[in-house]
């Protein structure tokens, strides 16, 4: 589930999604990804976990709009 969203500008969006057992995975979004006004928090999202390469935390990887989630 999208938890925060830290910036949405020209740049870029990020923030952190949650999983169930309350792990925050950090996230990054290209500004042309087509449905960025629809992630929200508490948004249900799907996304491949894994780990930051430059510095071991958990990052959210493919993240996409659960189907059943989009408005």
């Amino acid at each position: 589930m999208a938890n925060k969203i830290l910036n949405n500008n020209e740049k870029d969006i990020n923030g952190f999604v949650r999983t169930p057992d309350q792990t925050s995975y950090y996230f990054t979004l290209n500004v042309d990804t087509k449905w960025k006004n629809q992630l929200k928090p508490g948004v249900k999202v799907e996304f491949i976990a894994g780990t930051d390469k430059n510095n071991g935390k958990p990052r959210a990887f493919r993240l996409k709009i659960k189907k059943d989630s989009a408005q």
